[in-house]
């Protein structure tokens, strides 16, 4: 998150370079394996109907964000404002998910990244969206 975020934010940052400098960051590769193990997980639920338990390196971030894509990628209640909400209740808050010290806010101002800054993806305005 830092380095996509301090990408962004310089007034330095080259348009000609600017694809292989985010290539850099490797936030994409990041983003990828996120999807990827969402449409593995929505796929198994849903063609295969298998359960399926999630469990990432320490829980926090990439669980929550994988359990919420996948859950979009199934349900169409989850793509409209008030189930948006009710998915971020129930996947993050519920679990008590930091989101206060990813985006820079309270005791933990050092760790940042992660699902408040955006990296749900998806919701938002759109009132109902597809997958």
């Amino acid at each position: 998150y830092q380095k996509i975020s301090s990408l962004c934010q310089s007034p330095l940052t080259n348009d000609v370079q600017w694809s292989q400098l985010v290539e850099d960051t490797k936030w994409l590769n990041h983003i990828r394996l996120i999807l990827s193990a969402s449409w593995q997980t929505a796929f198994h639920v849903r063609y295969n109907r298998l359960p399926v338990l999630l469990h990432c390196s320490h829980g926090w971030d990439r669980t929550s964000q994988v359990a919420a894509l996948s859950e979009l990628l199934l349900d169409p209640f989850y793509r409209t404002k008030v189930g948006f909400g009710t998915l971020i209740e129930k996947d993050f808050m519920a679990f008590g998910h930091p989101f206060h010290t990813r985006c820079g806010h309270g005791e933990g101002k050092g760790e940042r990244g992660g699902v408040g800054t955006g990296q749900v993806g998806g919701g938002g305005d759109e009132g109902q969206l597809s997958p």
